[in-house]
């Protein structure tokens, strides 16, 4: 059994095993693909940016163009309405920039050329010509002297950095070391003052501990000094006791006066006899004040319950419909029946008091029997 119950946990804990591995790597698994979508999203969000650059940069240059060839003349508007902000399709552009030549006049150009052409002689035509050909070799060679001379420059800037570099770095040191000695000096000072605080403390302390000693001992002597006087004035008060001279009293507006020892314990003893017998007698008067209180109490209840009995013996009559029911009518024995009287119902009869309280209700001053003459002849 217990064998079997070993192999069922271990069972059970190579399953939790399992358990948590895969769901470990399920976790990482989602973590990798979650960040292989970011970067995704992310380089699809660069390329709309870029894109959108693009369209801009586009449609800035078309604007360029547009203004500037409202400054230098005319413009080929055949074929088409142009408006203030308009966009202007990728087509055209790309048709304006086909047009542009390498140093970038332009379409323009060519046509201010053409019309010079019109005017000139052959002559003239290639004095100009090589005049531009010679402009155009002195702006490359002076493109290629500024790449050289960035070239130069920049292992120069390598240089100027790396001597900004070293002078920082030193800079950086000194500070260090400065910052090392100024800890130092600080740390040294915070110890000298601690000490000197210290000697301080302990200058205080010994000067404590002396007043501490002094006051102890100016307080043991006090005691000593009350404990003294207690002991003279026991002593006094045996001797006068031995002596039987009395003890002082105090008389109101008498001044003291001597009298015997005795007749003061006496008085003492009288006393708390009386204040006994006092407390005694108090709590025999609380002991009767409650038993007096429950009695009432109970007698309270019983009257209650005897109303309520009352209450729901009468109630009972009047539901079984009469209230004369379970009377014992030879117990009052005032009874007025006569023969000639048999003949009435019960209401007439007279009860001299007391009468039940059951049937009270039954009678009343106006009957006719109180009223009859055979009544008077009666009583």
């Amino acid at each position: 059994m217990r064998e079997e119950r070993e192999a069922r946990k271990r069972k059970e804990r190579r399953k939790e095993r399992r358990r948590t591995a895969r769901k470990k790597r399920e976790r990482r698994q989602k973590k990798e693909r979650s960040k292989e979508e970011n970067k995704e999203e992310r380089r699809k969000e660069t390329e709309r940016g870029e894109k959108r650059r693009r369209k801009r940069e586009k449609g800035r240059t078309q604007e360029k163009e547009s203004r500037r060839g409202k400054r230098y003349g005319k413009r080929d508007r055949s074929g088409e309405k142009e408006k203030r902000g308009r966009k202007v399709s990728r087509r055209r552009i790309e048709a304006e920039r086909e047009k542009d030549d390498e140093e970038g006049e332009g379409e323009r150009e060519k046509e201010r050329e053409k019309g010079r052409k019109g005017q000139e002689g052959e002559g003239e035509k290639w004095r100009r010509q090589g005049k531009e050909k010679g402009r155009r070799e002195e702006r490359k060679e002076e493109k290629r002297e500024g790449r050289r001379e960035e070239k130069r420059s920049g292992g120069e800037k390598e240089k100027r950095r790396r001597r900004e570099r070293e002078s920082k770095k030193r800079e950086v040191e000194k500070e260090k070391r400065e910052g090392k000695k100024r800890r130092e000096g600080d740390k040294k000072r915070e110890r000298e003052s601690k000490e000197g605080r210290e000697g301080e403390k302990e200058k205080r302390g010994e000067k404590e501990e002396e007043r501490t000693k002094r006051e102890g001992e100016e307080e043991g002597r006090r005691e000593r000094e009350n404990e003294e006087k207690r002991k003279s004035r026991r002593e006094e008060g045996r001797k006068r006791r031995r002596e039987g001279k009395g003890v002082k009293e105090k008389r109101e507006g008498k001044g003291e006066r001597r009298r015997d020892w005795t007749e003061a314990r006496t008085e003492g003893e009288e006393t708390r006899k009386r204040e006994k017998r006092k407390g005694q007698g108090d709590e025999r008067r609380e002991r009767k004040k409650g038993k007096e209180e429950k009695e009432r109490d109970k007698e309270k209840r019983s009257w209650i319950r005897g109303k309520e009995k009352g209450i729901n013996r009468r109630k009972r009559g009047k539901r079984q419909g009469k209230e004369t029911r379970g009377v014992n009518m030879e117990q009052f024995p005032y009874f007025l029946v006569s023969s000639s009287l048999s003949s009435l119902p019960l209401p007439f009869l007279y009860f001299p008091p007391p009468l039940p309280p059951s049937l009270l209700p039954h009678f009343s001053l106006s009957s006719p029997l109180l009223l009859s003459p055979f009544f008077s002849e009666m009583t």
